[in-house]
């Protein structure tokens, strides 16, 4: 993610990183301002943001501490989009241009490496360009294009892989989920919240203990089983790390078997295995249960953060 503060003249800062959260001060300002109360609640007050703040507020000052035991204040200058940013930031933990900035970063990533293979096939030092890279600069490009153009599905996809990949540090993975909370909002804001509990996250964690025991391999079996035991028992103590992690496992296994299906050596199994755990008609049942899956993982996130 890309952090970049503004310096305007005058020692101000407009700020458009997660470093301060101003939103609750920059909505008091602007009551303040125009004399009529916002919604209370903040996710709707984003989605009508143009429509509920005057056009003629352009921008915010707030007076703030950069830390705690700072002696005075310093002032952050918020344009119209920077206290929309803040706002958004946060909701979900990052913004759209977030992500399409990580998405483009990607992609322009692969394209270096492509310009080097093209340098060293010049040079006479290698024949031909690596057929992955050329996969992955196709795929990347698609979703860059996607995103671009407000299509989240696919790429929320690809980035609930990286999260679920051996490959990803915690660091980045840490990121990764903010961007999936981000592309979850999206993709579901004309969705009806349902109410979650937490002994909705209790049955779904039984659903994944009665799936992934039934396996031949009795070792297997046996591991899984003292795996899930210990989920539901520090669930039921309240620790909720566990079940966080078993949750954004599932969205990953879900979305594995999905990107298999995509090998014309890895379609066949790929597919039996989620007919075995959603039905002939997996497809559909898929997507519902990423849809519950993915609310899961922000009521379990949501919750964590209100525990700490």
């Amino acid at each position: 993610m890309i952090n970049q503060w503004e310096k305007p003249p005058g020692n101000k800062k407009e700020e458009t990183t997660a470093q301060k959260n101003h939103s609750s001060s920059i909505k008091e300002a602007i009551e303040y301002r125009t004399g009529k109360k916002l919604p209370e609640d903040k996710e709707e007050l984003f989605r009508n943001f143009d429509d509920l703040i005057p056009k003629e507020i352009d921008h915010i000052n707030i007076a703030d501490k950069v830390n705690a035991e700072d002696e005075h204040a310093s002032l952050y200058r918020y344009s119209r989009e920077g206290m929309k940013s803040n706002l958004e930031r946060e909701l979900y933990g990052a913004t759209m241009k977030d992500v399409d900035d990580y998405f483009r970063n990607e992609l322009e990533s692969i394209e270096r490496e492509l310009e080097k293979t093209q340098r060293s096939r010049d040079l006479g030092y290698k024949e031909d360009f690596d057929s992955k890279l050329l996969a992955r600069h196709d795929k990347y490009s698609d979703l860059f294009n996607q995103i671009s153009t407000g299509v989240v599905g696919n790429p929320l996809a690809e980035i609930e892989l990286q999260i679920n990949s051996n490959f990803t540090n915690e660091s980045e993975k840490d990121n990764l989920r903010k961007f999936a909370e981000r592309l979850s909002a999206e993709m579901y804001k004309d969705r009806p919240k349902n109410k979650i509990d937490i002994g909705d996250i209790e049955k779904q964690i039984e659903k994944e203990a009665v799936f992934f025991s039934d396996v031949e391999d009795e070792n297997v079996k046996k591991d899984n089983a003292e795996h899930f035991k210990k989920v539901k028992e520090s669930l039921n103590k309240g620790d909720l790390k566990l079940a966080s992690e078993e949750i954004e496992f599932s969205i990953g296994w879900i979305q594995e078997k999905l990107e298999e299906r995509k090998n014309k050596d890895l379609k066949k199994v790929s597919e039996e295995m989620l007919k075995k755990r959603f039905g002939e008609n997996f497809r559909p049942a898929t997507n519902r249960e990423l849809e519950k899956l993915r609310s899961y993982r922000k009521f379990l996130k949501s919750s964590e953060s209100k525990n700490v």
